[in-house]
């Protein structure tokens, strides 16, 4: 039996290879006999394959046109698709002509042999078609829409230009931002100074070096609107909110959900005035146990504002860093770089550039904003937006008021303390709001009566301290060179002399200004009248304020001093003022 078992197997294996081997036989006669269907066969898949790929290709084109990204699969079908269209033509053309053309047995017969090998490289190319075929079905769509792209940040190297004077901030801040113990950092200086240029710059940096996998921003201003906060983040998050979640604390919820799933997030909140309650917005915060993270799951903030005491005492911020104005190379630097070289080539160009800009304070929005109003324009020009500045007049300048007025009168406007803004004002009436001595201020203010519930020097004292504190944590008066005196930013003294005037608080630069037109209503108003000459010999026979109350002479008297003469005041000088007392 078991021979019989053995004999059986034996002949079923024989059978199995005998049919094998006729298979191949049969496979490779078919091949040198049946070329031309296996030929045929191809050059009607290749047909079918182009007409598919022109169908694609076209899809392609009009994708792209719409700013759409292709499919990864796509791309790579066509590329495929392209080297088998050159590879079959190939073959159905040069080879089928030397299948042709190469004879066998002293031209008796065809060669079989290249007939052969032509239709086995057919049949392969076939299986080949038959292949990308199938892919090409599924191709229902062939692009996507992209996710847009942030250029708020990504786009800033465009057009900027790196400080020294800002390079240890920046690298400050990018060293607090690597800090996994800080999740609130803060970056602050005057409006107009450069913050957001700086922290756009901070974003740009840390997507490049990969410290956050996302970067979003959002501007919350003076008076915050949550939904466009909420609205904003969520674009730069690609999340799109639902139907029902029209509301603030929907809106607020799903946010907070989204940036808890990232793992690491730096939310930029530029122009804070004041708290903004980061739960309202749905932004982790990092107070609550709940919302605490792990070195690989962090959502830090980082914030701009005018005012430190907003970052400190409103939102609680462990860092904060200073942004100050620029040196005057950087000032004269940035300046050049706009109006160009070709503006400054002569000698009166380049002394009436760098009067302009020693006005401009390092101010990069100042410089800017007259820098660009003073491009390709002739040197009368140039003249009188110095003059302009000289008499601190920069509303009459192109653009100052939109760009550098507004943006400092804000500072102001948000202002809590009615004190502070009438301390502001003084300050206005200064020499030149350059070393302000703080005991002058203490001295007018109480003169004036400007403080509530102060009746001693020290409770005067000690009030203006604190209003000074006030201006200087809103950077609207920086630190003097002495404890004892306070400085106002070139432009800022500017802005408050505007501020002033308007309300009707005068700085008169030379006695015949005082002496014109005394009738006209805005001098007759003036409450207060700061008057600045050097060359002061005389006054006029009155002074037609009636509802003056404080009134400045600054330099005459020194120089009349010097000069060993005295100042006439006239008897009628105070008459009106007087008079209105009675």
């Amino acid at each position: 039996m078991a021979a019989e078992a053995g004999t059986a197997v034996g002949s079923s294996v024989a059978s199995k290879f005998a049919e094998l081997l006729f298979d191949r036989i049969r496979r490779e006669i078919s091949y040198a006999f049946k070329y031309q269907s296996y030929v045929k066969k191809l050059r009607s898949q290749l047909e079918d394959l182009k007409n598919k790929q022109q169908r694609l290709e076209h899809d392609v084109s009009d994708a792209e046109r719409r700013g759409d990204e292709i499919y990864n699969d796509v791309k790579q079908w066509l590329l495929k698709m392209k080297e088998f269209v050159s590879r079959a033509e190939k073959l159905i053309g040069e080879d089928e002509d030397n299948a042709k053309n190469k004879p066998c047995f002293i031209g008796l017969c065809p060669n079989l042999m290249t007939r052969r090998n032509l239709s086995k490289e057919a049949v392969n190319a076939a299986e080949d078609a038959t292949d990308l075929m199938a892919k090409g079905l599924d191709f229902n769509n062939v692009s996507y829409r992209p996710a847009p792209v942030k250029t708020e940040y990504m786009n800033i190297g465009r057009g900027y230009q790196q400080f020294d004077s800002r390079m240890k901030v920046f690298q400050d801040v990018m060293e607090a931002l690597k800090d996994s113990k800080v999740n609130m950092i803060g970056v602050y200086g005057m409006g107009g100074v450069g913050k957001t240029t700086l922290v756009k710059e901070v974003a740009k940096e840390v997507m490049e070096e990969k410290l956050f996998d996302k970067v979003v921003m959002a501007e919350v201003t003076l008076n915050p609107d949550l939904r466009t906060i909420q609205d904003k983040i969520a674009y730069d998050l690609d999340l799109t909110f639902g139907q029902h979640e029209s509301t603030v604390y929907a809106k607020a919820d799903r946010l907070h959900q989204r940036l808890k799933k990232e793992r690491r997030v730096l939310i930029i909140l530029e122009n804070i005035w004041a708290e903004l309650k980061l739960e309202d917005v749905g932004i982790p915060s990092g107070d609550d146990e709940k919302d605490k993270r792990d070195d690989q799951g962090r959502c830090t903030i980082l914030l701009t504002s005018r005012s430190l005491d907003a970052l400190c005492n409103d939102m609680n911020s462990q860092k904060n860093f200073f942004v100050e104005a620029l040196s005057i190379e950087e000032a004269k630097s940035l300046f050049r770089k706009i109006v160009g070289d070709h503006s400054t080539e002569t000698f009166d160009f380049q002394s009436l550039a760098a009067d302009i800009v020693a006005k401009c304070g390092g101010l990069p929005i100042a410089i800017k904003t007259i820098a660009n109003a003073l491009k390709f324009k002739p040197f009368p020009v140039w003249k009188n937006a110095l003059n302009q500045l000289e008499n601190s007049n920069p509303r009459q300048i192109p653009g100052m008021e939109a760009n550098v007025y507004s943006s400092i009168k804000l500072s102001y406007d948000f202002l809590q303390s009615e004190e502070a803004k009438c301390l502001f004002r003084l300050c206005a009436l200064q020499k030149d709001g350059s070393q302000i001595p703080i005991n002058d201020l203490m001295m007018y203010g109480m003169g004036l009566n400007l403080f509530k519930n102060v009746y001693t020097l020290e409770q005067g004292r000690n009030r203006v301290q604190a209003l000074i504190h006030v201006l200087t944590t809103s950077c609207l008066l920086l630190d003097g060179d002495t404890k004892d005196d306070i400085k106002m930013h070139d432009v800022v003294y500017a802005v408050a002399l505007s501020i002033a005037t308007d309300e009707l608080m005068l700085n008169i630069r030379n006695v015949d200004e005082l002496k014109e037109e005394p009738e006209r209503g805005i001098q007759k108003d003036a409450t207060d009248i700061s008057l600045h000459c050097k060359d002061i010999s005389e006054l006029p026979e009155t002074l037609a304020c009636p509802k003056l109350e404080l009134f400045f002479l600054f330099e005459g008297i020194k120089q009349l001093r010097d000069a060993n003469k005295s100042l006439q005041f006239p008897d009628q000088f105070f008459e009106t003022v007087i008079s209105s007392l009675h």
